[in-house]
């Protein structure tokens, strides 16, 4: 089992869980892996860490939720303002509490759970190493959905598996999808995002988490990512 995420230490969080509990502050936590199997279907690499690049758009959208406030900041993305960047560059602002689709997050409509041949959203995979910013609204280069060099094919999102632990009170959803190699040659992975589907009628890039270690997906292998 190795590493793979760039970022903070593990005992920073430790401290920063701590002191939110201590204070009934809610803590959210984002955990990634990715899984690695060969053309035989065996398991050649598997990586864990946690995922903490939530961007400027997942902040909007909890404050604007929370605070039930509207997202009315028009056409500037940046500090001080309420509103959603797009995947697309587009930034929309509106007399409205920012929001996901009404439909069920196990559909292929709304939510995390991308369809399949579908590269524009739910768990999408990279192959840039720069650096995560806060004002990410997509990936720096997507690994594109084919057959074609460079490409993965992507598999309808696994419906997502929500647990409760109550010894320590823990909620847990789960997210997972696979991506099939068929290109004919090797293809790194470097970086891996959450992009939703209809938050505010739009796809929207909620975390982008930059890998401190190339992840190889071989030549008809396949990748996993949770």
């Amino acid at each position: 089992m190795q590493g793979v995420i760039q970022g903070p230490s593990e005992e920073q969080f430790q401290k920063y869980k701590e002191i939110a509990i201590e204070l009934h502050i809610p803590v959210f936590e984002s955990f990634l892996t990715l899984e690695v199997y060969d053309k035989d279907g065996l398991l050649i690499e598997r990586h864990e860490g946690r995922a903490h690049s939530w961007n400027r758009n997942f902040y909007n959208w909890i404050y604007s939720q929370a605070a039930c406030e509207e997202a009315d900041d028009p056409t500037t993305f940046g500090d001080g303002l309420l509103n959603i960047k797009t995947t697309a560059g587009n930034v929309n602002s509106a007399n409205q509490v920012v929001g996901m689709g009404g439909l069920s997050p196990e559909t292929t409509a709304t939510g995390y759970r991308g369809a399949s041949g579908d590269d524009t959203w739910g768990i999408l995979v990279g192959s840039n190493t720069q650096a995560f910013s806060f004002s990410d609204f997509n990936l720096i280069t997507k690994i594109a959905n084919g057959t074609g060099a460079g490409q993965l094919s992507h598999v309808l999102g696994e419906i997502p598996v929500r647990t409760w632990t109550l010894a320590t009170r823990l909620m847990k959803n789960e997210w997972t999808r696979y991506f099939n190699n068929n290109s004919g040659a090797a293809i790194g992975v470097n970086e891996v995002a959450l992009v939703a589907s209809s938050i505010s009628w739009s796809l929207v890039l909620v975390d982008r988490d930059v890998l401190g270690t190339t992840v190889s997906v071989p030549k008809n292998g396949q990748l996993k990512v949770i």
